[in-house]
């Protein structure tokens, strides 16, 4: 007999009322939690999406009328620019300029050595706000997602750091493509500048984390996968350019140096539940989730220490401690260390087992919380105030190009 499918309303973390018709199923604590019982390899997935509108594609392309770049002939201006670049003489405005009337692949090549030249002249501080965009719209536009994130990723060599705006862009055409790798290093960009303040940019984070940490096929998106080649023809007279070794700090700081996807991973996932999602089931859970495979061992029982013995209601998902759990069986044998591997085994099962007797760990399944928190319905919400903020950035990026060109103010 199917069960009784109920009409419901939900509120969110994010504060948002959603209503649908669901089973209805009670956990442990009499909470209403919906679908808890599915299992995790028997779910449908689907994509969370932003719509069409969040682009703001049809004030994006308005920029083309503009005096300053209608007549702009690039291959022509390219070498202006990279000429100045030599000699430290290329202006914000020149760079800006140039990324912001990319129209076609030919020219990312162009994009790429000036952002890389531009960086290394003194004028890369006054790099415009619309330039960081603009390069990110110019390669997602022309399908060359993975090669920009090799620019994104070498933030010391390129200087672009994408806003809020083009970061939810980003994550979500990799989500649709079901990407699920390269929307989590999108993430961990947004990790990295501890820049998780969009309501909405954190939500697509932390599902674009969840996904690709339990992506439930199995199946590895190719790195290239719908991506648009650009041809490349030989040609004598053409300058060579060669990338150099940099000499890199000995000092590891855990954080800018930290390359094993991995770590990466467990850092944002631990600071997106510990300080984002706070205070919430699902908060807990995925600090707990990240702290494991980020292998800070200690900090996640310190965590298990302090809801364990809050006596409220601390709860926290017991697939999460089971995932801690996997995490801390991976750990290798530390002579040198403090701590010994089984110490930590055995205050994690005292208070696992202590969480669990008291009925702070909860059965409920993260999957299905994560759907309900980045729920369609929920972004489209969200996406207004980024709409008109957006708009407002482009008036705002547009005036001030103008103002750079006709006055040098």
């Amino acid at each position: 007999m199917a069960a009784p499918r109920t009409r419901v309303t939900l509120r969110t973390l994010s504060g948002i009322y959603v209503k649908r018709y669901s089973p209805l199923n009670l956990n442990h604590h009499g909470t209403l939690c919906i679908s808890a019982a599915l299992p995790w390899h028997g779910l449908q997935l689907r994509r969370t999406l932003l719509s069409a509108a969040y682009s703001c594609s049809d004030t994006w392309r308005r920029r083309l009328d503009s005096p300053v770049l209608k007549h702009v002939k690039m291959d022509q201006f390219a070498i202006e620019v990279l000429n100045n670049c030599s000699k430290a003489q290329a202006t914000a405005v020149d760079v800006d300029i140039f990324a912001c009337n990319v129209q076609e692949p030919m020219h990312l090549t162009d994009l790429e050595n000036i952002l890389f030249k531009f960086r290394a002249t003194p004028n890369t501080t006054d790099t415009l706000d619309s330039t960081h965009y603009a390069v990110v719209r110019a390669f997602l536009e022309c399908g060359q997602r993975h090669r920009l994130m090799e620019i994104l990723q070498n933030r010391l060599h390129y200087g672009i750091f994408p806003d809020h705006y083009s970061s939810n862009m980003l994550i979500d055409s990799f989500i649709k493509d079901k990407d699920y790798r390269g929307a989590a290093k999108v993430a961990i960009l947004m990790m990295l500048q501890e820049d998780f303040d969009n309501v909405l940019g954190k939500l697509l984070a932390l599902y674009a984390c969840h996904m690709d940490l339990n992506h439930p096929l199995g199946v590895a998106v190719p790195a290239a996968e719908n991506e648009v080649e650009t041809p490349v023809t030989d040609n004598d007279d053409e300058v060579v350019i060669k990338r150099v070794h940099w000499i890199k700090n000995k000092f590891f700081d855990d954080h800018f140096d930290l390359v094993d996807h991995e770590l990466l991973l467990g850092k944002t996932l631990a600071m997106l539940g510990g300080r984002y999602f706070s205070d919430t089931l699902l908060g807990r859970s995925y600090e707990l989730i990240g702290w494991g495979l980020y292998r800070k061992w200690a900090i996640g029982i310190e965590r298990l220490e302090k809801w364990a013995g809050s006596g409220s209601d601390d709860s926290i998902a017991d697939e999460a401690l089971d995932k801690f759990k996997c995490s801390l069986e991976s750990m290798e044998e530390d002579k040198d260390g403090d701590v010994a591997k089984s110490d930590f085994v055995e205050k994690f099962e005292r208070l696992s087992q202590k969480l669990k007797s008291s009925g702070a760990a909860d059965k409920i399944n993260l999957n299905e919380l994560v759907l309900q928190e980045a729920d369609e319905a929920i972004l489209h919400q969200l996406e207004h105030d980024d709409i008109a903020a957006q708009q407002t950035l482009f008036s705002r990026c547009f005036e001030e190009r103008n103002c750079h060109e006709k006055w040098g103010c």
